[in-house]
């Protein structure tokens, strides 16, 4: 069969796919068109757990449970609060902490060594709603960053507000040397909250297609406490469903969201036994660049080899879809079937 080769300008804004054929006598081709996906691998949903304030028990019965079920999380700590080994005096002031110890740094660069994020969630602890000297504000912000960079070796890149009291003015200042403020969190835990709630709720994150972003207090005990068998048994609920959850911390699902806000793909050299498309992204302050998952449809029946740079790409294909973790701004990609 003679195939005619045609050549396409695929631009991605935002979750809209627009396809521009340069040849508009040309047929609608065979081969499908690239899209992103919303989350990682094509998952459902995205879970990042969020820990506010560094207290004892994130570091003694969550992350255990997160470290054993490979579930990277976040911790927001509270740069002025931490002590820097375990065997000094804790802060005088114990309001924010509901009487719990506070970690270390020795303890906050161990979580940061097995994979979580440390987010900046202030200097103090204040209310910065009413702080009324923006020049306190910014140093609780700023000191904070530069803190938790000097502790651990690199700067934090999410932010949340105690309390989660802010306006507008005051989340500009943080997006100067941010990506971006926790936001649409949702509390997890309380002393009736149960294993059912949590499922429940990651259920419907997926049925829903969206980003959960659970805050966590205390574990058995504190502020909303979250039990520990509750936390257990939902771990290994999501555990089991891995293919209906995006498990990451707050940065990473961040950063997926902008870069693919931000993405434009050029899809090239298309006939009806494969495709060659670039990805490009112009990449939002503070955010780190990592891959996107593009997804293409395939002819039934087909088997695909995907190639960049002339080497073999990894792939994966979930009922007639291919899914490949593409680089942004790296060489183009080539599929063939």
């Amino acid at each position: 069969m003679l195939k005619r080769a045609f050549t396409a300008s695929v631009l991605l804004v935002g979750a809209a796919l627009v396809t521009q054929y340069l040849d508009a006598d040309s047929p609608r081709p065979a081969s499908p068109p690239v899209a992103i996906a919303p989350f990682m691998d094509d998952k459902p949903a995205a879970i990042s757990f969020t820990f506010d304030d560094g207290i004892a028990s994130h570091v003694e019965r969550a992350a255990p449970l997160l470290n054993q079920f490979h579930m990277p999380a976040t911790f927001y700590v509270v740069a002025g609060k931490m002590r820097q080994h375990k065997s000094d005096p804790l802060p005088v002031e114990p309001r924010f902490r509901f009487g719990e110890a506070t970690l270390c740094w020795d303890e906050v660069r161990q979580l940061a060594a097995d994979g979580h994020e440390i987010g900046n969630h202030s200097l103090s602890h204040f209310m910065f709603t009413r702080l009324t000297d923006a020049k306190l504000a910014a140093r609780e912000i700023e000191e904070s960053r530069q803190r938790i960079e000097k502790e651990i070796g690199h700067a934090p890149t999410t932010f949340a507000f105690p309390y989660n009291e802010y306006n507008d003015g005051l989340k500009d200042a943080v997006l100067m040397a941010h990506a971006a403020v926790r936001e649409n969190w949702t509390d997890f835990g309380g002393k009736t909250f149960t294993t059912r709630d949590a499922n429940t709720m990651a259920d419907d994150a997926a049925r829903e297609r969206r980003w959960l972003v659970p805050m966590i207090h205390g574990i058995d005990g504190g502020f909303l406490p979250l039990s520990t068998s509750v936390f257990r048994e939902h771990l290994a609920y999501l555990n089991a469903h891995r293919d209906k959850f995006w498990i990451d911390t707050y940065e990473r699902v961040n950063a997926y969201r902008a870069l693919r806000q931000n993405a434009e793909v050029e899809v090239t050299d298309a006939t009806e036994r494969g495709l060659t498309f670039s990805l490009r992204v112009d990449v939002p302050n503070a955010v780190t660049p990592m891959p996107l998952t593009a997804v293409i449809n395939l002819p039934p029946d087909a088997t695909p080899t995907v190639m960049q740079d002339d080497k073999p790409l990894p792939f994966t294909v979930r009922k007639n879809t291919l899914l490949i973790n593409v680089e942004p701004n790296a060489a183009p990609v080539t599929v063939s079937w």
